[in-house]
């Protein structure tokens, strides 16, 4: 696996019970053909006479095949039988096969190359229906692989073959759902609800059962992420009633355990328990070992957060062992996290020390160096701390002795042993005094050190309101200025580079950014693959934001161009970078529930964004609303009047020095 497709897949860990939209429609026949014995859908197949009804059959005996325990090959050449024996112009309709197949069997790099040779085919074709379907497939691996921006083009594409040409609502509505995915992998919450929404009305429309009860799903996980349970509640009910609805009556266990969780959340604990055991009977009547494991994670908090401690310990356990041998390790970093804050409610502090390694063994990269070095002293001082107990162990034992021995001596030294036990009695108390005093150091120190973890993911306003009240307040920001950079050729150097050298060449340079936009006052927002988001003037309002973002902007670009030169000189590979700057109103806050994210929304984010897109490599490009605060500061060479995609004409310059 590519390490772009590792970092797509551990960004999408917030929405692994999303059901995502692979194939969308073209799976859509997979329920039916399920169910169809191989000759029943040989013979519809052969008696389909128009070429609508010819190609829906052809896509049952696809799906078919593509779940055939036969081999590849085989289900190639028996389908290529069926095909020249009805009609060998349907023979394009084999790449079809090779992709889907390709994807089954988790080969998304290598189905590329049948994409693109099965949308020329349709193009050729004009099966707009499956040119159409196919887009969407395409921009699922683009998403899949991390590239957000080429997957969105491809499902507006889509969208308007679907829309204008087709008027196919199941394709407009797995276009929806595909884009409500899409937006909520990149943290727009409320675009995902709105594109969901308008999936679930065109689906409805034609009673897609199936459909209609994916999109409810995450249309409920959504509105629980902005803590609208009520919406929530109501959207995961519907979701559970339209599975029972369907012969997809297996998926029932994910929206039983997501409304477990909004019923927890919200102190509903009996109503937790109930729907969690629900999600544990169907795991188990269709043994499905991967999805029990989460539902005895969530049977486990909800006992813990009611004090219920032997009945989460116990549920804990069942579900370490499903998730450790039946899920993948990152699935882990966010199970072993809450195994370790039950230890510590139960003052287990050695085992929530092991879980807590585990995590970050999973998923160093969570932990900056300082982290490391930290859990490494407090390793040190662990096995210290094991020695200290073993030596006391020995004393013990040796004072057993002499007990023992000094019990035979004569009465002439019964006053000797009785000073030294009195002696002995106030040595063991002062030990224990210590003993106590360095405890409490170590959770002294255990305390700073979660405050600063806490500290390295939220501004520090943010953060003491959050351990203040355990809820933080989003807030409106009159003026702001975003800034956003991104390498023009990353693709391109990426070929060049092995996973190991890209993490550190990326790394090298996002620390470098760190530390700069730290010196101008500058807050972090967050980095998506090679783009770098940061902003001035919060979460403290300030009046000289766009002065000091400029000029972090300059000394990125200053630092870029170094390092270009440096490895040019050196015959290595160099990134180039774009940077772009925009002033405007913003809401600032808290996103999510289970990582903690500090994220900025707002029209001044989205042009910010179409500046650096809209910019030149080793150029920073400001729009007008920021120029008119640094003109008085900076050169800057106008650009005249610059179309911004969806946001039309906007003045922009480029700041020089």
């Amino acid at each position: 696996m590519s390490l772009i497709q590792t970092i797509g897949k551990m960004q999408n860990m917030k929405v692994k019970l999303l059901f995502s939209v692979i194939f969308v429609t073209f799976l859509g026949t997979a329920v039916k053909a399920q169910w169809s014995t191989e000759d029943s859908l040989q013979a519809s197949f052969y008696k389909a006479k128009e070429d609508t009804a010819i190609r829906n059959r052809l896509e049952d005996l696809l799906t078919f095949y593509t779940n055939s325990p036969q081999s590849p090959e085989e289900c190639f050449r028996q389908l290529q039988t069926l095909i020249n024996k009805k009609d060998p112009e349907l023979n394009y309709m084999l790449l079809l096969y090779r992709v889907v197949f390709l994807h089954t069997a988790d080969s998304i790099i290598e189905s590329q190359k049948y994409i693109y040779q099965f949308l020329e085919q349709c193009r050729i074709h004009r099966d707009n229906k499956q040119y159409a379907k196919t887009l969407v497939m395409l921009s699922n691996n683009e998403r899949i692989l991390g590239n957000y921006n080429d997957a969105f083009k491809l499902l507006f594409l889509a969208l308007d073959v679907a829309r204008d040409t087709l008027k196919d609502k199941e394709i407009i509505g797995g276009v929806y759902l595909s884009l409500g995915i899409l937006y909520y992998e990149q943290n727009d919450t409320l675009k995902a609800i709105a594109f969901n929404k308008m999936a679930l009305k065109e689906m409805t429309e034609i009673n897609l059962i199936n459909y209609m009860a994916s999109v409810s799903n995450n249309l409920a996980m959504q509105y629980s992420d902005i803590r609208q349970y009520d919406s929530a509640e109501y959207y995961f009910r519907e979701s559970i009633r339209l599975f029972e609805l369907s012969v997809k009556g297996a998926q029932l266990r994910n929206p039983l355990i997501n409304l477990a969780e909004v019923f927890r959340l919200t102190h509903q604990y009996d109503s937790a328990l109930v729907y969690t055991r629900q999600a544990m009977l169907n795991s188990i009547a269709l043994e499905d070992n991967e999805s029990l494991g989460g539902a005895y994670w969530q049977i486990a908090k909800t006992f813990k957060d009611i004090g219920k401690s032997d009945s989460a310990g116990h549920y804990f356990q069942l579900a370490k062992e499903s998730i450790e041998k039946y899920q993948p390790e990152l699935t882990r970093i966010l199970f072993y996290p809450d195994l370790a804050a039950f230890y510590t409610l139960k003052g287990d502090y050695k085992t929530a020390y092991e879980y807590l390694q585990k995590a970050i063994a999973i998923k160093d990269l969570v932990f900056n160096t300082e982290n490391n070095k930290v859990l490494k002293e407090m390793d040190v001082k662990y096995q210290t701390s094991q020695k200290e107990k073993e030596i006391l162990k020995q004393e013990e034992q040796i004072k057993r002795q002499r007990i023992l021995t000094y019990s035979i001596l004569a009465i002439a030294v019964f006053f000797l042993l009785l000073v030294f036990f009195i002696y002995r009695s106030y040595r063991q108390k002062k030990k224990s005094n210590i003993a106590l005093e360095e405890k409490n150091i170590i959770i002294t120190r255990e305390k700073k050190r979660s405050d600063e973890l806490l500290l390295n993911i939220l501004p520090s306003e943010v953060a003491e309101e959050l351990k203040a009240t355990g809820a933080t307040t989003a807030k409106d920001f009159d003026e702001v200025t975003v800034l956003f950079t991104d390498f023009k050729n990353f693709t391109v150097v990426s070929e060049n580079l092995n996973a190991q050298e890209l993490v550190s060449e990326i790394n090298f340079c996002y620390s470098a950014f760190d530390d700069i936009i730290t010196k101008h006052g500058i807050e972090k927002i967050k980095t998506i693959g090679d783009s770098y988001m940061c902003a001035g003037g919060l979460p403290v309002a300030n009046k000289t934001n766009a002065e000091d973002t400029v000029r972090a902007a300059l000394e990125i670009r200053d630092f870029m161009l170094n390092e270009k030169q440096k490895r040019a000189a050196e015959g290595k590979a160099f990134f180039e970078i774009r940077i772009g700057c925009n002033t405007g109103p913003v809401v600032a806050g808290i996103v999510g529930i289970k990582k903690f994210a500090y994220d900025i929304w707002g029209d001044a984010v989205n042009i910010a964004s179409r500046m650096e897109s809209s910019g030149g490599a080793g150029k920073v490009n400001i729009s007008g609303s920021t120029y008119e605060l640094v003109k008085d500061k900076f050169t800057c060479t106008h650009r005249g009047k610059i179309e911004a995609k969806n946001k039309g004409m906007i003045d922009m310059y480029f700041v020089e020095s």
